[in-house]
C-alpha cells in the first residue's frame, strides 16, 4: 500500500485486523502502512550496499577481477543503479521496479 500518512491512519483506523504500534510514536499504523515504509526502507539501503560493494572496503571480487575495460562498465552499472535505487526509493517501494531500474540503467551503459 503507498498511502500519504493522513490516510494510511484513517485506513488502519478502519481495519478490522490488528493493528501494528511499529516504529510509530503516538499513532497507530496498519501493518500495511509499516511495510510500505520497510519496503522504501529496503530500496534505500540496497543502494548505499551497493555503493559500499564497489567504492567501500567490502569490494565485490566477482567485479575487480574482470578486464579493465568490463571492470568500469560493470562498476558503471552498479553505481548508476544504487544511485536511482537511493534517490527514488520513495516511489519503487518494490522488488520488480527496482529491478526494472537496474534494467535501463544496464540498457543505457551498454547501449
Amino acid at each position: 500500500m503507498t498511502l500519504a500518512p493522513p490516510p494510511r491512519l484513517s485506513h488502519a483506523q478502519g481495519l478490522h485486523a490488528p493493528i501494528c504500534q511499529a516504529l510509530v510514536q503516538g499513532q497507530e499504523i496498519s501493518v500495511d502502512a509499516w511495510l510500505d515504509r520497510v519496503a522504501v526502507d529496503m530500496i534505500g539501503f540496497a543502494g548505499a550496499k551497493a555503493n559500499r560493494r564497489i567504492i567501500g572496503l567490502a569490494k565485490v571480487s566477482d567485479i575487480q577481477q574482470l578486464p579493465p575495460d568490463e571492470h568500469v562498465r560493470a562498476a558503471t552499472i552498479v553505481l548508476r543503479t544504487a544511485s536511482r535505487w537511493i534517490r527514488e526509493r520513495a516511489s519503487l517501494r518494490t522488488v520488480a521496479a527496482a529491478n526494472a531500474v537496474f534494467d535501463e540503467v544496464r540498457d543505457e551503459v551498454l547501449g
